[in-house]
């Protein structure tokens, strides 16, 4: 229902943040190690990232510091997850979240299903034997998709 990203000064710079998609599914950023070189670089960076795509999300999340070693910054922290949780359950955020994760798990196993039951033994081998033959790219990768599941079952 929540979802804290733990980063460490280390963790490189905005580009490579936004590489790793993490800026889409987190609800707290925690920069842990707060007390090494590079913490304060970070966390701004991160604060820009999230504030220039502000419009993307309906909240921004916080971005907060840490040094777990020595138990900095962690009632903060928990803190505001309490606070955060509260918030999303009354505005009924929470239960939105609940329902699309439920609802893309459900697809997530009907696409892990009719892919089971699609790469047969007999179509990976037509597969290979249809993809050997190409040349070139002229045919349309639709054409040859048509092929293959031209016997699927539905």
């Amino acid at each position: 229902d929540y979802t804290m990203v733990v980063l460490v000064p280390e963790s490189g710079d905005e580009v490579q943040l936004m590489k790793a998609g993490i800026i889409e599914i987190a609800d707290i950023f925690v920069i842990n190690k707060s007390d090494r070189p590079g913490a304060k670089r970070i966390s701004r960076s991160l604060n820009d990232i999230l504030h220039n795509n502000s419009k993307k999300y309906s909240t921004i999340p916080k971005v907060m510091n840490s040094t777990a070693s020595i138990g900095e910054g962690i009632s903060e922290i928990f803190e505001q997850i309490i606070f955060d949780l509260k918030v999303n359950s009354v505005n009924g955020t929470l239960n939105k979240r609940r329902l699309s994760r439920y609802q893309n798990r459900i697809k997530d196993l009907i696409i892990k299903r009719l892919k089971n039951d699609f790469w047969t033994a007999d179509r990976e081998k037509f597969f290979s034997e249809i993809t050997r033959t190409i040349t070139s790219i002229e045919i349309p990768p639709s054409k040859i998709v048509d092929k293959l599941i031209s016997d699927f079952d539905h």
